[in-house]
């Protein structure tokens, strides 16, 4: 994300995903100013700042002399300084058209406030990631895993920068906070720096409606660390001033929930192991681990779905025999209801789409249709990529066994978990469940949809814009199943 104007062009999917470009709205940038002014006037930093929405609400505070510096690579967007939300470039006594992240900057800053490009980790070139993680070494001591994206980066140098009780706002996906690296991440930052507090956004009051990032600021300053933190949800509109939230909470320290802002004091230790963003005071489950009565895995990772997966048609055209291939379902679209079947699989491939994966081992028969395709797909680059590099020959398939329950690896609908009463083993799309023996898949199914269970993936997730929720095969094995929903199903579960 960067700090486009509100102005601007109204951000798509596609432009988070290739530029990581998505503007911060003025009520979140005043909300983000308004606890930096605690330690203005002085320096301030935007590391990304776009046509400077940000740095236009510390202007707006009039708080006395500020010296103000950026970064941004991106020109056209610095040339678009057009409305009230704006930043003048003039005003910005340093300002660098190059990467914050590649420039050696050792000036202290007082304050930072950024909204920085959200690029994920495998559209980074692994020579600029590999820089980018000593960053992490240096200033944290720690060896960053390699699926962090490039905001994590942004976020722990602008911490290198920070002066003596000098602050920082930062907003971030969510994931920061809950993916496979958040852990060790916020532990280190708790450990050198105080984490003073976190803003999560609820669905209707989402920073970035529309895009499938959800989004948190998190305020950190350059004190000792400190044992709590101020956990707060934001459920106000944009006419209700979020700034005069944020200057009671940390000027005054005594504002209490509302129904615009829900506010909690946390134990930081905590809320890392939980996941910073995810809701803090929620009451303990009864119920059974999810790995006693099931297991997960990802689904079949084919490394290109337009060469391995085709229709019937397809097939048939090509002269390939059926015995190679598995039926699948790749799109969570594609399934409308919480059961599949057979006449559904069908009715997906008369419509068009593909549902045969071609599933290859050692023990196939190679027939001379079969090698013409393979053939092809050596000639169209589908044999270098990396994910079938891997294999002992390119053309190999994952294999899983006929799956009972697929669950929508990130969906928005009520229901996730759809029982199958088919042969189908599935792509990325999903994530595959197996009842544990003894364990009746109709019934599993029946209590993992139970709305008792659906409410708990929210704590094993990680959360996106719109409601959607990613829970990965990790997260999974981390869901309790209620006992209502095992005895509304019918289940019978050691207890």
């Amino acid at each position: 994300m960067s700090s486009k104007s509100i102005d601007s062009k109204e951000p798509t999917n596609s432009d988070v995903r290739t530029k990581g470009q998505v503007w911060t709205p003025r009520w979140v940038a005043d909300g983000m100013a308004e606890y930096l002014s605690l330690s203005l006037p002085g320096r301030v930093l935007d590391p990304a700042v776009g046509p400077g929405a940000l740095l236009a609400s510390i202007r707006d505070l009039n708080l006395g002399r500020i010296e103000y510096s950026a970064y941004e690579i991106d020109k056209a967007v610095l040339a678009s300084h057009h409305s009230p939300d704006s930043f003048d470039s003039s005003q910005i006594k340093s300002l660098i058209c190059r990467s914050f992240l590649t420039e050696s900057n050792e000036k202290l800053v007082d304050a930072v406030i950024a909204n920085p490009p959200y690029l994920r980790h495998h559209l980074i070139p692994a020579e600029s990631k590999n820089k980018y993680k000593a960053i992490c070494e240096t200033t944290l001591g720690l060896s960053i895993d390699a699926r962090a994206g490039i905001h994590v980066y942004f976020l722990v140098k602008a911490l290198s920068l920070l002066a003596k009780n000098g602050r920082l706002a930062f907003l971030v996906p969510a994931d920061t906070f809950e993916g496979v690296f958040a852990s060790p991440l916020w532990t280190a930052i708790a450990n050198k720096y105080a984490i003073d507090g976190i803003l999560t956004f609820g669905s209707e009051s989402a920073a970035f409606p529309g895009v499938d990032t959800n989004a948190a600021v998190v305020f950190i300053s350059n004190r000792s660390p400190s044992e709590n933190m101020v956990w707060m949800k934001w459920c106000g509109t944009p006419n209700i001033s979020l700034a005069s939230y944020i200057r009671k909470v940390f000027r005054d320290g005594k504002v209490r929930s509302d129904k615009h802002m829900t506010i909690e004091s946390v134990d930081i230790r905590n809320a890392i192991l939980r996941g910073m963003t995810r809701e803090q005071m929620a009451p303990a489950v009864n119920g059974v681990p999810f790995t006693s009565i099931a297991t997960s895995l990802r689904g079949i990772a084919t490394g290109s779905n337009e060469f391995f997966l085709m229709t019937r048609s397809q097939i048939e055209n090509r002269q390939l025999d059926l015995e190679h291939f598995v039926r699948t379902v790749a799109r969570v679209r594609d399934v409308k209801l919480d059961v599949l079947t057979q006449k559904d699989l069908d009715k997906l491939d008369m419509e068009g789409r593909p549902t045969f994966l071609l599933s290859l081992d050692k023990s196939s028969k190679m027939t001379k249709h079969l090698k013409r395709y393979l053939d092809l797909g050596i000639e169209l680059g589908v044999s270098d990529g990396a994910l079938v590099k891997s294999r002992s020959s390119w053309y190999f398939m994952e294999k899983r066994e006929p799956v009972p329950i697929l669950f929508c690896y990130l969906g928005r609908r009520n229901q996730r978990f759809i029982y199958t009463k088919c042969d189908v083993r599935p792509t990325t799309g999903f994530l595959c469940i197996y009842p544990k023996e003894g364990i009746e898949a109709n019934l599993l199914h029946k209590a993992l949809n139970h709305g008792s269970t659906l409410e708990q993936l929210s704590l094993v997730g990680k959360s996106y814009g719109d409601g959607a929720i990613k829970v990965e095969p990790g997260g999974m094995r981390k869901l309790v199943v209620p006992y209502e929903a095992l005895d509304f199903a019918g289940l019978k579960a050691k207890r």
